[in-house]
């Protein structure tokens, strides 16, 4: 998910949340505004809180991320901008098939 911060991000944070732990991925980071923000692809994941868990995901980063994106994209629903593009695809289809079967009075 697209999101904007404040200052440049580092690769991920991790937030605790009682026996839990939040991970944020930031990746493909890019200054806007003057580099005041920055527009970044955020990826969350919540795993198991432990000792040593920054250290963890350094030593494996990239099977990390993958986990992360895996994660963000089953627990993500549509944006608007993809339900409408879906909408539209189905109503050209739904056009193109009643354009064929009553012979192009539609």
């Amino acid at each position: 998910m697209k999101t904007q911060l404040g200052e440049q991000p580092k690769p991920f944070v991790i937030s605790p949340i009682g026996d839990m732990a939040q991970v944020a991925f930031y990746e493909n980071p890019v200054p806007v505004f003057d580099g005041e923000q920055w527009e970044v692809d955020m990826y969350i994941l919540q795993v198991r809180n432990r000792p040593n868990l920054a250290a963890t995901i350094e030593a494996n980063y990239d099977a990390w991320l993958e986990m992360a994106k895996a994660s963000d994209a089953v627990t993500n629903p549509p944006t608007v901008e993809e339900r409408v593009a879906e909408v539209e695809i189905k109503t050209a289809t739904i056009e193109e098939t009643l354009d064929v079967l009553f012979g192009g009075i539609v």
